[in-house]
């Protein structure tokens, strides 16, 4: 079982994050993805569907992954996605996800099932009774996602949050492989990646590596600080023995030692034993 993957999220401040993750049969190749959707823009539709399409497109140019190139497909296959995708359909998406996410944690624990289509059939979530999108433009979202296959990862990181990895069980080898922070400058739209009707803004960054035995990877959104998430992680690493499941496990130390969350807190723990 080479690769493994668990999430978690808290998705109760907002309802704006989203994640997904797929694994093959024999944990050789998969993806997973989180997004944060602009508030302003009621952007919760545009992170479910970024998700989903990046998750979607990985299952199809996975067999042949081939590092950037395989990555740009993907994300080119999301931007088309978004591109054609209307607005008043984001928002229905946006309404069903927050009463999922408040159903899915209740009782303090963090969400570990995404949101899928199958579910929404099976949970059939009730719809309140309006929809009053706030909106500053047209809805959008942060995207931070991986492709693996065999011993390699590859990254994309469009827009805020943190990608954090691990080769060993020493302190000084947890590197912060990307953070991108644009919320704290002036001009706070460059955040804004993926917009339905427009599809990909700006230039995401894109790269791939080779994983060793043993690396540790999360992808958070921006509710998860980035420094605490350093610190639990190389904890969890040095100790050799990870919990069954090691995002929710995070992110419940996280929120005991800050007494809550401000913002949608999304995480994705991906593991690689070789």
């Amino acid at each position: 079982m080479p690769w493994r993957i668990s999430v978690a999220t808290y998705n109760t401040v907002h309802g704006e994050d989203d994640v997904a993750y797929w694994l093959s049969g024999d944990s050789s190749w998969g993806s997973v993805a989180v997004a944060d959707g602009v508030s302003a823009t009621s952007g919760g539709g545009a992170s479910y569907l970024a998700v989903n399409s990046f998750i979607h497109a990985c299952r199809v140019y996975g067999p042949d992954y081939d590092g950037v190139p395989t990555l740009r497909r993907c994300l080119d296959y999301v931007a088309s996605v978004a591109r054609e995708a209307r607005p008043e359909h984001a928002d229905l998406v946006e309404e069903l996800k927050k009463v999922y996410y408040r159903e899915c944690s209740r009782g303090g624990d963090p969400c570990t099932r995404p949101l899928t289509l199958s579910l929404l059939l099976e949970e059939k979530p009730r719809l309140p009774p309006s929809i009053n999108p706030r909106r500053e433009g047209p809805p959008s979202t942060t995207l931070l996602a991986a492709a693996m296959y065999r011993d390699r990862i590859g990254f994309i990181i469009s827009g805020d949050g943190a990608v954090i990895g691990s080769t060993g069980r020493r302190s000084e080898e947890v590197y912060l492989l990307w953070g991108a922070i644009p919320q704290y400058f002036a001009g706070t739209k460059v955040a804004r990646f993926l917009e339905i009707g427009a599809g990909v803004r700006g230039r995401p960054l894109i790269f791939d590596m080779a994983a060793v035995p043993g690396s540790v990877y999360a992808i958070a959104t921006d509710g998860v600080d980035m420094a605490a998430l350093a610190e639990e992680l190389a904890s969890l690493v040095k100790t050799g023995e990870m919990p069954e499941e090691p995002a929710a496990y995070i992110l419940r130390r996280l929120r005991e030692k800050t007494g809550g969350f401000e913002d949608d807190a999304t995480l994705a723990v991906i593991e690689y034993t070789g």
